[in-house]
């Protein structure tokens, strides 16, 4: 069974100097190992949406998709909805960032 990536690699990763937080992609195209970069992966879990006509995929932790889906039952709508009016405000926020965010303000907020 897969471990879960080394805090140190992924903490190594945010001392580089190209480093840049609402790039995902960028980063984790650093990663020399390719075991890493699966393990990673496989910590992310992908959602795919239908948003303004276009179809599009996210991948974020279960711990975020799990306070999403509570903020979309609180909403009274469902995950895709709510999605999408996050994604209405995001402004040029990558979509990931801005649902991480959003889910942090809610359990900010829960607590």
């Amino acid at each position: 069974m897969d471990e879960a990536p080394r805090p140190e690699i992924l903490f190594s990763l945010s001392l580089k100097d190209n480093f840049d937080p609402p790039s995902w992609g960028g980063w984790l195209a650093e990663f020399k190992d390719d075991r890493n970069r699966r393990l990673l992966m496989n910590a992310l879990k992908k959602r795919s949406f239908t948003i303004a006509g276009h179809r599009t995929s996210v991948a974020l932790e279960p711990e975020f998709w799990a306070v999403l889906e509570q903020e979309a039952v609180k909403a009274g709508s469902s995950l895709a909805a709510f999605v999408a009016s996050i994604d209405a405000a995001r402004g040029s926020r990558p979509l990931a960032s801005a649902l991480r965010i959003h889910a942090l303000a809610a359990a900010r907020r829960a607590s």
